[in-house]
Parts: C-alpha cells; sequence; structure tokens
C-alpha cells in the first residue's frame, strides 16, 4: 500500500510538470517559439541554396584561398575567456528579477570586453590590407579588409548582441531579422555571379557583416554604453 501511495505522488507530481510546461508554451509564447524556428530553417535552406551557387559559379582554388584566410576567426571568438558565456547564463536570471540595473551593468562590461578584443584585430587586419594594396596584391587587400570587418563583428554580431535579445518581443525582432539576413544572403551572391574572385567573395562579407550588425544593433533591446 506505501508503494502505492509513493507511485500516486509521483504520478502526481509528473501530471503537474506536463500541465504547467503545456501551460507555458501555449498561446502566444508558442507561435513566436514556432515562427523563430521556422526562420532560422528558412535561413539555413537560403545559405545552403547560397553556398551551392558559389561553389558553382567560383573555382574552388579561389574559394579556398578566401576561406582559409579567415580561419583565425575560431580562434578569435575564444578570446572573450567565457565572459560572453557568462553573460549568457546570467543576463536571463538578473532579468527575471527585474534587476534591470545590475542587466545594464553585465551588458556594459561584455560591451567593452568585445570592443577591447574587436578592435585591435580589425586594427590588425585592416593594417595588413593597405600593406597589399602597397605591394600591389589588391585582391589580397580586399580579403584583408573583409575579414578586418569581420573581426570587429564577429563578437558583437555573433555573440553579444543576440544575448541581448530575451523577451517575447525581442524573439519576433529576432524573427525579423533573422528572414532580412537569408534573403541578403541569397541576393548578394549575385556579386560573385559578377566578379567570381577574391574581391567578389570579399565584398559579399563586407555587406552581410554591416547588414547583419545593423540589424541587430539598431533593433536591441538594452541600449548601454561599454565601460
Amino acid at each position: 500500500m506505501k508503494v502505492s501511495v509513493n507511485k500516486l505522488n509521483c504520478l502526481k507530481i509528473v501530471y503537474k510538470y506536463i500541465y504547467n510546461f503545456r501551460k507555458g508554451i501555449s498561446g502566444n509564447f508558442a507561435k513566436i517559439l514556432l515562427a523563430y524556428a521556422s526562420s532560422q530553417l528558412f535561413g539555413n535552406l537560403l545559405q545552403l541554396a547560397a553556398g551551392l551557387l558559389i561553389v558553382h559559379w567560383i573555382i574552388p582554388e579561389i574559394y579556398g584561398k578566401f576561406s582559409g584566410a579567415g580561419i583565425f576567426l575560431g580562434y578569435l571568438s575564444l578570446l572573450h575567456l567565457g565572459v560572453l558565456n557568462g553573460l549568457n547564463r546570467e543576463l536571463p536570471v538578473e532579468h527575471g528579477r527585474k534587476n534591470f540595473d545590475k542587466v545594464k551593468h553585465l551588458s556594459a562590461v561584455a560591451y567593452w570586453v568585445v570592443l577591447f578584443i574587436g578592435i585591435p584585430s580589425a586594427l590588425v587586419l585592416t593594417g595588413l590590407a593597405l600593406h597589399a594594396v602597397f605591394t600591389g596584391h589588391i585582391e589580397f587587400a580586399w580579403v584583408y579588409l573583409a575579414y578586418a570587418t569581420s573581426a570587429f563583428f564577429l563578437l558583437l554580431n555573433k555573440f553579444y548582441l543576440h544575448v541581448l535579445y530575451r523577451t517575447n518581443n525581442d524573439f519576433e525582432k529576432l524573427t525579423k531579422i533573422t528572414i532580412i539576413l537569408s534573403i541578403a544572403s541569397i541576393i548578394t551572391v549575385l556579386l560573385i555571379w559578377v566578379m567570381p574572385d577574391l574581391k567578389g567573395l570579399s565584398v559579399r562579407l563586407i555587406i552581410l557583416n554591416l547588414v547583419e550588425f545593423y540589424l541587430l544593433y539598431y533593433f536591441r533591446p538594452i541600449r548601454v554604453k561599454p565601460r
């Protein structure tokens, strides 16, 4: 009898958990979540299509040189030493507690860390681009310039700004941003059709970096200065 009572209590706890979970994902939140997931899928499909077109229009040697020049970005993304991971963990907690002063403080400090890494990296690559210009390697100058923008915007676009979007309204904004970026990704492939070389790949990357930053920065829900 005692075992049966324990089982019954466990079933009640499980039922209550399932009921609360279904209640939590119902209504407006479920629609927002579905829309955001759909936009991600839509974006992945368009990026796949863009990638196939690029491979079709450009020779592998050129694409390999361009991709190889950006291998450092993987290491650059580690230089924040876990600061942005901490922001991603702590920001929802403090936001849920309505501790908005702490939210702004954490965001401002992380913003400073991102710029501390991004600005010097971009300056170094810009210097390499200028050196390539003076030595007559114009195509490689475009590559260095493209990756200078990537170095500056990498932590901003891919880590910091995304973390600031936390509420239902924020996810609605992210859904629209994702769709716009996906469309921009497929449209800018035309640049590769016109310029199937390093310059075309570089100009496309610069445009996508700038568009992504503009959208994420313009609609950002938390507005702070780095400190």
